[in-house]
C-alpha cells in the first residue's frame, strides 16, 4: 500500500506493568522496534521545539508524573508529587497540560516546577476517570468513563457511561461510550475514538452518530491517523486475554479493513505518534545525548 509506506516511524508509550516499559519507535518501512526509553511512561507530546515525557513514578500506591521538558534541547525534570494518577499529557499553544485522574483534574504545568488547576469537573476523586486529551483550533477535549460525581462510580458499570467532553463548551460532545480513549477528529470532521471497553475502533459523526465500528479483540487505546491510514494500539486484558501481548493494527481509513497487524513487545500501551523522518532523528538523536544509547529491538516484526 503506498501510503503505508510514506508513513515512516510510530512512536509508542508502554507503562508499568508492562514488562518492557518505556518509549519505543516502530519503523513501518523497514518493520523493526528499537526502544529509546526503558522506564514507564504514559503521555508524550512533541510540537515543534517543545517536548515533553509524562515518566509514571510510584511511592508505595501512589502513582505521580516526574515529567521530562525538552525545549530548544534543554533537558529538565520536574516531580509533581500532588498530581496522582498522571495519563496523558499535552502540549497546546504555550501551555503543558497534564491529566492527573485520581485528582479528578486537568493541571497546567511547567519546567519551573509550578502547577495549577486549569480545569476540574465536579465530583470526587477519579469520579469522571479522566484520561486522554486533544486540542483542534480553539477548543480542548478529554475523554472519560463518565460524568458522575461519585467516587470511582465507574467501576461497577461504565457500558455507555462513557464521553468525549469539550473543556470549552463545558459539554459532552460525543456520549453513550464505554471507557473511551485517544479521540481525534478526521480531515472529514468526524470523530475516531477507541471505545475501550467494547474494544472497538468507532467513527463516529460529529452529531454523535455511529458511522462505522471495527472490533479488534482487545483494550484499544492510543490512536493515530494519516491520510488513508488507521494506526491503532490493542492491550490485552482479563476480558479480551486472546493475545499476551499489545498489538499494533492498521487500518485503511477507506474500507474499514486491517492491512497491517504486528504483535509489539510489551503489554500495557498508551499512546501513539506518528512521527516523520526528520522528527524521528532528531528524537533519537536527543535521547541518546540525554539518557545514553537506545536499545535495538532487531528481529523482524
Amino acid at each position: 500500500m503506498e501510503d503505508f509506506l510514506e508513513d515512516t516511524h510510530l512512536l509508542m508509550t508502554f507503562y508499568e506493568p508492562s514488562n518492557p516499559s518505556g518509549i519505543f519507535i516502530y519503523s513501518i518501512r523497514d518493520r523493526t522496534m528499537l526502544q529509546l526509553f526503558t522506564r514507564s511512561v504514559r503521555g508524550i507530546s512533541i510540537v515543534r521545539d517543545k517536548w515533553v515525557v509524562c515518566e509514571v513514578a510510584r511511592k508505595n500506591d501512589v502513582f505521580y508524573p516526574k515529567v521530562h521538558f525538552f525545549e530548544e534541547r534543554r533537558h529538565t525534570v520536574k516531580i509533581f508529587e500532588e498530581i496522582n494518577g498522571p495519563h496523558d499529557i499535552l502540549v497546546t499553544g504555550d501551555q503543558v497540560l497534564l491529566v492527573g485522574t485520581r485528582n479528578n483534574s486537568v493541571f497546567k504545568i511547567d519546567s519551573l516546577g509550578n502547577f495549577e488547576v486549569f480545569w476540574a469537573p465536579s465530583g470526587d476523586p477519579d469520579s469522571w476517570h479522566l484520561n486522554c486529551l486533544y486540542s483542534s483550533g480553539e477548543n480542548l477535549y478529554v475523554s472519560a468513563f463518565t460524568t458522575s460525581s461519585h467516587f470511582r462510580g465507574w467501576e461497577n458499570s461504565c457500558v455507555g457511561t462513557g464521553v468525549v467532553y469539550s473543556i470549552l463548551e463545558e459539554r459532552p460532545v460525543i456520549t453513550n461510550l464505554h471507557c473511551p480513549h485517544s479521540p481525534l477528529l478526521t480531515a472529514n470532521n468526524t470523530w475516531l475514538i477507541c471505545n475501550s471497553g467494547d474494544g472497538t475502533l468507532m467513527e463516529i459523526s460529529k452529531d454523535g452518530i455511529v458511522l462505522r465500528s471495527l472490533f479488534l479483540d482487545g483494550w484499544t487505546r492510543g490512536l493515530q491517523v494519516s491520510k488513508t491510514l488507521v494506526y491503532i494500539g490493542v492491550t490485552p486484558t482479563r476480558e479480551f486475554n486472546k493475545y499476551m501481548n499489545a498489538r499494533l493494527i492498521v487500518v485503511s481509513l477507506d474500507s474499514w479493513e486491517v492491512v497491517h497487524e504486528v504483535e509489539l513487545p510489551g503489554t500495557d500501551l498508551y499512546q501513539l505518534q506518528l512521527l516523520d523522518l526528520n522528527t524521528f532523528l532528531e528524537l533519537t538523536g536527543l535521547f541518546v545525548e540525554t539518557f545514553g544509547k537506545y536499545e535495538n529491538c532487531n528481529s523482524k516484526m
